[in-house]
């Protein structure tokens, strides 16, 4: 919009002429031999996926460090048609599944709604995300 436009080109203004001297990158700790474990899984022809609660930007900063840069943010307003679309990604190579909050809540709800069990389409949609269901003899090792 007209109001996006005027702060660019305010930024633009602003920032003309200005030098970056140092840059400053922080990225979440994760557990140890995780790096060296999605080498070994990359080597070998298998894919990769990451699910976690985190923040998307976090999650969005660790997949770009392990080297797994698709990131795929499900979306608890419509988290069914969001897991689908995630598992239709997962079958063209590495993802990184971000579930933030709100979608972990979902989760629990539904849990809670089939007495405790693990049960319903969002689950099954993500364990197949989870397990590469359907995928056998997709990836090849070639090393």
């Amino acid at each position: 919009g007209g109001d996006e436009a005027k702060v660019a080109d305010l930024l633009k203004e602003y920032l003309k002429g200005l030098l970056c001297v140092s840059q400053t990158f922080m990225v979440d700790s994760y557990r140890e031999g995780v790096e060296e474990g999605i080498e070994l899984m990359r080597k070998a022809g298998k894919q990769t996926i990451i699910c976690t609660g985190d923040s998307p930007a976090a999650a969005i900063t660790i997949s770009l460090h392990l080297l797994l840069p698709r990131c795929i943010i499900i979306h608890s307003f419509d988290l069914l048609a969001s897991l689908s679309s995630a598992l239709d990604s997962s079958l063209e190579g590495p993802i990184t599944v971000v579930l933030n909050q709100d979608c972990c809540v979902k989760l629990r709800e539904i849990q809670a709604k089939n007495n405790g069990e693990f049960e319903g389409e969002e689950f099954e949609t993500l364990l197949a995300i989870l397990n590469h269901k359907d995928k056998k003899g997709r990836f090849v090792h070639c090393g």
